[in-house]
């Protein structure tokens, strides 16, 4: 009987052994494969999502209407699609060319529908968080830490974790906070700690609703005395502080920064005033780190939507889009539209000052 009970015992163990090795292998396996490739399609835009579909509609058309508006910055482009329908109109008659047409909006279509049905989930958007109502909130210090800490630690490194990416606005005294909606009442709703915060934005005579009060309508002292989902202690940072977190706590992944709403000369001077100072880390990634750059974005990025993009930075072939477009350029920073990364917004400069990368 104890000659069968050590014999069990030396099985279990054994089978506990070769398991242990099995998780170890697997492990360093996984340390040492290459990243996965970065996804390519529109971001974030499941069709299970709420209202997706209509929002890859209007990206689409968004950036239909973008290239047609921007002759100056896409005008080879132009002239090329203008020269093709031209050559067709020669070429065939009518009948076919309105029959091509048609089937060119209908490949179209497929691909917006396509990519709306492929779910790509990057870990990494909104520093890590999504809403408010998790244990960590989105675009806070908190959930980059404990983002980068998963990253770096034994479980390491983390799934679809291409970037991370957080959202700027600028404040009414020229701050940079990292924040999503231009509204405040989604991160700090109006009960409990944030009570007393919303009173004070009250102007002389003049009580607004909270839901009509914005980023750019308040300082970032009277957004300091608000408390993000209402618990105690956590504030939305400021651009330089969530950057030097980043740094000091040893991320190895890009960092890229969406542009929401910059309004004035100091804001976007502040904007590339700090970008220049993370590039050093950046190039230091790039060194160290090369697997995990990303193609289109390297370590270091600017991303918007386009109609954003324009209201902060001028309508693309306006004096004020190339003078921000040149400092980009000159700082080594990509500039890129955020649901489709091979569009530069910086494209169409004068030689020796396009985009690189």
């Amino acid at each position: 009987l104890r000659h069968r009970c050590c014999v069990s015992s030396c099985s279990r163990l054994a089978a506990g052994s070769c398991a242990m090795t099995t998780a170890e292998a697997a492990s360093e396996a996984a340390a040492i494969a290459p990243p996965a490739a970065p996804p390519r399609h529109l971001y974030l835009t499941g069709l299970q999502h709420h209202c997706r579909a209509v929002r890859v509609l209007h990206m689409g058309l968004v950036f239909e209407l973008m290239l047609l508006r921007s002759a100056a910055l896409f005008k080879r482009e132009l002239l090329a699609a203008a020269g093709v329908v031209l050559l067709a109109s020669r070429v065939l008659d009518c009948s076919v060319a309105l029959l091509l047409g048609l089937l060119f909006g209908c490949l179209q279509l497929w691909c917006w529908c396509n990519a709306a049905q492929r779910v790509e989930y990057i870990r990494g958007h909104r520093a890590g968080a999504h809403g408010y109502d998790g244990q960590y909130c989105e675009n806070t210090i908190e959930a980059l830490q404990a983002l980068i800490e998963e990253d770096n630690g034994p479980h390491g490194p983390v799934k679809d974790l291409h970037y991370i990416e957080l959202d700027v606005q600028e404040t009414a005294d020229g701050e940079l906070v990292v924040l999503h909606d231009f509204d405040l009442l989604r991160a700090f709703p109006n009960t409990g700690l944030n009570v007393a915060g919303y009173e004070q934005l009250a102007l002389p005579g003049l009580k607004p609703a909270p839901e009509l009060i914005q980023v750019q309508d308040v300082t970032s002292s009277q957004l300091r005395a608000l408390h993000v989902a209402g618990r105690k202690g956590l504030h939305a940072p400021t651009l330089r502080e969530f950057m030097a977190v980043f740094r000091a706590a040893g991320c190895r992944r890009p960092l890229v920064v969406e542009v929401k709403k910059v309004f004035s000369d100091a804001g976007r001077t502040l904007l590339l005033q700090l970008l220049r100072e993370h590039k050093p880390y950046a190039d230091r990634l790039e060194r160290e780190h090369p697997r995990m750059r990303n193609p289109h974005l390297g370590f270091l990025a600017l991303i918007a939507f386009p109609h954003f993009y324009v209201k902060c930075f001028g309508e693309f072939g306006s004096q004020r889009w190339r003078h921000w477009s040149q400092q980009f350029a000159a700082a080594g920073i990509p500039v890129r539209c955020c649901y489709l990364e091979l569009l530069s917004y910086c494209h169409g400069l004068p030689p020796n000052q396009g985009q690189k990368g």
